[in-house]
């Protein structure tokens, strides 16, 4: 599944958009852009002060962009199989942005599950070693297949568990 997972989400990040931010023509779909779309979710934080969200901001600022298409909400419960076919559903996270942000929210969400209160606690620990080795299988699948140069897939490394990935 890994392999799936990591395929298609280079597939989504192949589709490059114009400088207008529209793939095909003027009359698309217009996404937000990377730095945008994180924004909005930030400064809905009531747990952040404004020093901190200000912060956040600034690093963000400062991340790499681009014209390439980002799912954003991409992890294996966002698959439907259907026979030999598989299709990427929940598309209203979709931005405008760096491949490697949209790689780096997808390791978050298979380390990070949100239904993990389910999980008895006896079973945790081998959960939690089953969704990294998941993560660093998917990360290693994905920048094998992509131009995600060698310094960001450290970067995503470091993410993924820290050193797991070769």
């Amino acid at each position: 599944m890994a392999m799936h997972t990591a395929s298609a989400h280079a597939q989504i990040n192949k589709v490059a958009f114009g400088s207008s931010g529209h793939p095909f023509d003027e009359n698309s779909i217009v996404l937000k852009r990377q730095y945008d779309y994180f924004r909005s979710k930030i400064l809905k934080i009531e747990v952040l002060s404004d020093e901190e969200k200000k912060s956040i901001l600034d690093y963000l600022h400062r991340l790499p962009d681009a014209l390439r298409l980002c799912h954003g909400n991409l992890h294996t419960s966002n698959f439907i199989v259907s026979k030999s076919k598989h299709y990427i559903v929940n598309w209203e996270n979709a931005y405008i942005g760096h491949p490697a942000s949209d790689v780096a929210r997808t390791v978050l969400m298979l380390q990070i599950p949100y239904d993990h209160e389910d999980i008895p606690g006896l079973l945790k620990p081998m959960f939690s070693m089953i969704l990294q080795s998941y993560a660093a299988s998917y990360i290693k699948m994905y920048t094998s297949i992509t131009e995600i140069e060698k310094k960001r897939h450290r970067r995503l490394d470091v993410a993924c568990g820290g050193g797991t990935v070769k």
